[in-house]
């Protein structure tokens, strides 16, 4: 091969290579954007969301079906190996043609009920109100925990497993399994005044959302009781539909009035409250409540306005 003929090939393969170049580049990579990191779930990880049985020995896991539907698992930590516990499939209300999905569950104390959050929306932060379900796992058949409009809350399990309570509109109610009876334990709830549930500024100070409990003998539940009457209005404008709308929000200015708490005990069976006593001094937080080992003595912390004394009560 002669010299020229060398150069000639030189010169073939560099148009080569560099045509091969400019092409890879030519290929569009598509655009970082906001909505592709935040709204796409394209970057989003897989975390498992599993709950540890009481023995430590497995975790319950939820799945999803190629329909839709959620089904629940056990999981035995040491071995790996699954057993099915729900067919989400099975998960059908009364009435309905399609089965609810699981979002949060829990099971009751004995395991042979599980209480099913489902339909969920949000309410400031986190998704706190929607519908409750409970699958009876002897039975195979699911329960609504009410029958009534409206959306519930923070639904738990008594300790015997055999009632639901939960708060709607701003009231707490009870449900017998059993029979599917309705009752209200508070009945005063409403824009100004709210029971078993928090306004703004406690879960935004405290994080505190689910605002009542189960006496460890399930014949009574504590709660508190925040009346926002004293606070004025802060209107926020939405603007997600087409004319934007005033949304009034019971929110305090530094130095104005906060709702007025009271922690009240009702009996399941009767509906009789009594009231703890938490001192002469109304401008107080209670940031947190439960009852001791003994179903009639119920602990509580309280906080002065300030924030800066912390006083840790007990009531009988």
């Amino acid at each position: 091969m002669t010299f020229s003929s060398v150069r000639r090939l030189s010169a073939f393969l560099a148009c080569v290579f560099l045509y091969h170049a400019l092409a890879a580049q030519s290929v569009q990579t598509p655009s970082l954007t906001v909505h592709a990191v935040w709204g796409s779930g394209e970057y989003a990880s897989d975390l498992v969301d599993l709950v540890w049985t009481s023995d430590g020995k497995a975790y319950t896991t939820v799945e999803s079906e190629a329909s839709g539907a959620t089904d629940l698992y056990r999981v035995d930590a040491v071995g790996g190996g699954k057993q099915l516990l729900v067919r989400g499939r099975d998960l059908v209300p009364p009435g309905a043609a399609k089965p609810v999905g699981i979002e949060e569950y829990t099971f009751s104390a004995d395991g042979s009920k599980l209480l099913i959050f489902t339909n969920s929306v949000r309410v400031w932060r986190q998704n706190t109100k929607g519908t409750f379900f409970v699958w009876d796992f002897a039975a195979r058949r699911l329960i609504p925990v009410s029958t009534r409009p409206g959306y519930q809350q923070f639904a738990k399990f008594s300790p015997d497993g055999r009632q639901v309570a939960f708060v709607r509109d701003n009231n707490v109610y009870v449900t017998d399994l059993a029979t599917g009876a309705e009752a209200a334990l508070t009945r005063d709830g409403g824009e100004n005044v709210i029971n078993g549930t928090s306004d703004w500024v406690y879960e935004e100070e405290l994080d505190l959302r689910d605002a009542f409990r189960w006496s460890p003998d399930g014949k009574r539940i504590a709660f508190w009781r925040l009346d926002q009457t004293a606070i004025p209005p802060f209107y926020l404008l939405n603007q997600d539909s087409l004319y934007p709308a005033l949304v009034p929000v019971r929110y305090p200015k530094a130095g104005t009035a906060n709702s007025e708490v009271k922690i009240g005990v009702v009996e399941v069976a009767g509906g009789r409250t009594s009231w703890v006593d938490l001192g002469p001094d109304k401008d107080i937080y209670v940031a947190a409540m439960g009852f001791a080992d003994s179903s009639g003595a119920l602990w509580l912390t309280r906080l002065n306005r300030h924030q800066n004394r912390l006083d840790l009560l007990l009531a009988d």
